[in-house]
């Protein structure tokens, strides 16, 4: 028989158990699951640096409670224009997209695309927001509900003939990312050609097109620094365009949420995330344009002057833009000048100048490390045809000495002094340009982040074991040269070989330490990978 005791404990194990239930199905019922679908692959820069990390600050800051599947290179079905109807009709719960995919149907959005409108990406994404919070929420996006607006870095020209002034552009066929930039390049007397960014590198390698307007962020993942050698920049602070960006969510599914949950996405929205966004995209431009740097192609930087002729030839598409939208009923001239006006407030208290300036600091020095690399690389290769030539000699000596012939005298000493040397000249060019043997057996199936911090790892190991080397040529030659040891038939100061090579080591020093500081600033900058011209670029963004 059972006791009261035990029926008692039962009965309350059961109630318990029954509550316990009750209460998991209450929070699972809390869980949500959102879809961000997107048009890029996983890798690339703006889902692998600005998505999915947002994605994972907002699954942390849920507790869990909100998980995002990431859907990457449109796998949900449909193309990129149809991203947007995606998020108003609920077929997905969050999309990236450009609103320029679908001329006409975001007017508002191409004010920040006129030619010279924008300053820096950080300041002109800021502005974007505060002039979607005015007048776009009601009415062009009232069918979404808006996490983040944005807009990438300047843009540039990359074609396959050098652009140095306005007249170098007409009739060459550029690609174009929207109604406005098409617009522009037809009045700059380009003819233009529409296309999204993934068909631009079969475009160039064909012929179809002769370069395309983007910005250098974007290079990388199109291999134009490989299909074109010219590269064009305006003056500082004039960007030619922009293109503008959206992370829209269904608004439906937003206004379902919890409270709470609402306030998470609440909190990860907004204008400076949207000013995040922006600069993360901007710092990209760096390193893909150190790639170009690093192929030797040419690029251009059009002074103010220049640039003020291209400026004025644009003029009309911004006439255009503010008599296009008078008549569609918007106050166009009044949109033009309020998103110029938001663009100098954050312009003058974004601080971007400093970050400006100490990118193009950067990228001068690392144009001069190049030079230095490539200087010894030569003197280097001019040590191998003195050594192919003095062997030569020798051997030809030797095979005529009854002919009163013979090797050069000190021959050997020679070769041994010029082999040192060479050895040591070629290390600061195969550190520049990545030319030591990898294994990538395990590595190319890590995230890109993790890659780049075995980059930085590697580069940092690869430096001391440069110091060390020139620490030891150091003493060596210091050694040498306090016994004045010679060589045996030359009889030339054996330390003079050392001093050589440790000139030489030295500079792998300076190249070492320059390539590890290079990765760690593309860590720390979420940017694209790391410039490595002895590899493909990885995707990148779109514009």
């Amino acid at each position: 028989m059972i006791s009261s005791f035990t029926r008692s404990f039962l009965a309350s194990a059961a109630l318990a158990g029954a509550g316990w239930l009750a209460a998991t199905a209450g929070v699972a019922a809390q869980e949500v699951t959102l879809r961000l679908h997107q048009f890029l692959p996983a890798q690339a820069n703006v889902p692998a640096n600005l998505l999915y990390p947002w994605a994972d600050r907002v699954e942390a800051a849920s507790g869990g409670r909100i998980r995002i599947e990431r859907y990457p290179a449109m796998q949900l079905g449909g193309t990129p224009p149809q991203l947007i109807d995606h998020a108003q009709d609920g077929t997905v719960d969050i999309v990236w997209t450009l609103p320029g995919y679908t001329p006409g149907r975001f007017p508002t959005t191409e004010v920040f695309e006129l030619p010279f409108i924008m300053t820096n990406a950080e300041a002109t994404s800021k502005a974007y927001w505060d002039l979607f919070e005015a007048h776009m929420k009601d009415g062009e996006f009232a069918g979404v509900h808006m996490i983040a607006t944005w807009v990438h870095g300047p843009g540039a020209i990359h074609a396959n003939r050098a652009v140095g002034k306005l007249e170098d552009l007409r009739g060459m066929k550029m690609r174009a990312p929207s109604r406005i930039i098409n617009t522009l390049l037809g009045e700059l007397g380009a003819t233009p050609v529409g296309m999204p960014v993934p068909a631009v590198t079969e475009a160039l390698s064909r012929g179809v097109i002769d370069g395309a307007v983007i910005p250098w962020e974007v290079a990388p993942s199109v291999k134009v620094e490989e299909l074109v050698g010219h590269h064009t920049e305006f003056a500082e602070g004039e960007a030619l365009y922009t293109a503008t960006f959206v992370l829209a969510m269904n608004k439906a599914r937003y206004d379902s949420l919890p409270d709470d949950l609402r306030k998470v996405i609440d909190d990860n929205s907004g204008r400076e995330l949207s000013g995040l966004f922006g600069r993360l995209q901007e710092e990209g431009d760096t390193p893909a344009r150190q790639l170009a740097v690093d192929r030797g192609n040419a690029i251009v930087r059009l002074d103010a002057e220049e640039t003020a002729v291209w400026k004025q030839a644009s003029q009309p598409v911004i006439d255009g833009w503010v008599a296009e939208m008078n008549g569609r009923g918007l106050d166009g001239q009044g949109l033009l000048d309020e998103a110029r006006a938001l663009i100098g407030k954050y312009t003058a208290g974004g601080g971007v100048a400093g970050r400006r300036q100490e990118a193009e600091d950067f990228m001068k020095l690392s144009v001069a490390v190049e030079w230095l690399a490539r200087g010894l690389a030569v003197l280097g290769g001019l040590a191998l045809v003195a050594i192919t030539c003095l062997t030569v000699v020798s051997v030809t000596g030797r095979a005529f000495v009854r002919q009163g012939l013979g090797p050069g005298p000190g021959d050997f000493e020679l070769v041994e002094a010029l082999t040192a040397f060479a050895v040591f000249a070629f290390l600061p060019w195969c550190q520049l340009r990545r030319g030591h043997a990898t294994v990538d057996v395990f590595t190319r199936f890590l995230p890109e982040r993790a890659n780049r911090a075995i980059d930085l790892v590697a580069e940092v190991l690869m430096t001391l074991v440069v110091v060390l080397i020139a620490w030891r040529l150091w003493h060596g030659m210091a050694e040498k040269r306090l016994y004045g040891e010679t060589t045996f038939i030359l009889q030339f100061p054996v330390w003079w070989g050392f001093a050589a090579a440790l000139a030489a080591a030295a500079a792998g020093v300076v190249v070492s330490v320059h390539v590890a500081v290079r990765r760690l600033r593309d860590l720390l900058a979420r940017g694209p990978s790391a410039p490595d011209p002895s590899a493909p670029g990885s995707p990148g963004g779109a514009a």
